[in-house]
């Protein structure tokens, strides 16, 4: 009877171990199927971060672009305003040029109506004394013939810069609205 009791208590042990090993092997299986998502995890983690890291030098990439874009166009900015007043300066000086001129015909068309009445008056009876000499009326229309061809050339240079000012402000929204490639892209136009 011993015997047997001692192979029950044997066999027993042996259930008690076996079942503690099924329960290591079953722990060790959770463990290694844990163990294979973790890894999983840890690469996808990885090819998420590089193409993080990818993206990040892309946007670092055009934010330098845009930085060098954004300077060229503040500079061409700069320079078309300064064209801008330069040509409106120009403008304004060729406006009061045209005025005087203007005025100047006014006042030469005035003298020569008053030479043509003398003229007139003195082929009807009256005064030598009234008549102007006949050198005085050539200079005259020369005088008057020479500032309406300044007047014409003044009228000229204001269409002139006029167009210039309107292509200058077309091409400063244009350069606003794309990007300079070169940082270079200001023409600037000859003075008239």
């Amino acid at each position: 009877n011993e015997a047997l009791a001692e192979a029950k208590a044997y066999v027993q042990e042996m259930e008690e171990k076996v079942a503690k090993l099924n329960q290591i092997q079953s722990q060790l299986d959770e463990a290694t199927t844990q163990l294979g998502r973790v890894r999983l995890d840890a690469s996808t983690a990885q090819e998420a971060s590089e193409k993080l890291t990818c993206e990040l030098q892309s946007i670092q990439g055009r934010y330098e672009a845009e930085k060098i874009t954004n300077a060229a166009l503040r500079k061409d900015l700069l320079e078309a305003t300064s064209r801008s007043g330069e040509l409106l300066e120009e403008v304004e000086r060729l406006r009061r040029e045209g005025q005087r001129l203007r005025d100047d015909l006014t006042k030469l068309a005035t003298e020569r109506k008053e030479v043509d009445a003398a003229a007139a008056g003195n082929k009807n009876g009256g005064s030598t004394a009234e008549l102007v000499p006949a050198r005085r009326t050539a200079e005259a229309e020369a005088t008057i013939a020479m500032l309406k061809r300044e007047l014409q050339d003044a009228n000229q240079a204001i269409r002139e810069l006029k167009e210039t000012l309107k292509a200058t402000v077309v091409k400063q929204g244009q350069n606003k609205s794309q990007p300079v490639h070169n940082g270079n892209s200001h023409n600037s136009t000859g003075s008239i």
